[in-house]
């Protein structure tokens, strides 16, 4: 695979169902992807003008088969740079091993400089972790 050039934000979705004939199953592997420098280098085919490193900033989870599941997200703050786990209305801090995991869906990427997508900083500022004792 090569890219001519590289996005500022760039989102890879993990193959999580496997089509066996008329069914359709869950794939739970454990898929080891970097939390910080990712790097696309070797992928770009066009003049490498902008940056080839990236970090995580967010993955979307699936648990459950192919016919029915739940979703939840792993968010790095922009504000305080620390992990949190979005679980329908819950926000919880959480550490940095665990994002990755076997229900890891979809990551979220950014180039290393950029600046954080609006929307995560109004996530983040919307929601008011709740503290573990």
């Amino acid at each position: 695979m090569g890219l001519w050039r590289l996005p500022k934000l760039l989102v890879l979705h993990l193959k999580r169902f496997s089509d066996e004939g008329w069914s359709r199953e869950k794939v739970d592997t454990l898929v080891r992807f970097p939390v910080e420098r990712l790097d696309m280098s070797p992928y770009v085919q066009g003049p490498q003008d902008g940056g080839t490193t990236y970090d995580l900033y967010a993955v979307s989870n699936h648990f459950g088969g192919a016919g029915f599941g739940h979703y939840t997200a792993f968010c790095k703050s922009p504000a305080d740079h620390k992990w949190y786990n979005f679980d329908d209305s819950s926000v919880r801090p959480c550490s940095e091993e665990s994002v990755v995991s076997p229900a890891a869906y979809v990551l979220f990427y950014q180039q290393r400089g950029a600046a954080p997508p609006e929307s995560l900083q109004h996530v983040v500022a919307s929601h008011r972790p709740i503290r573990s004792s």
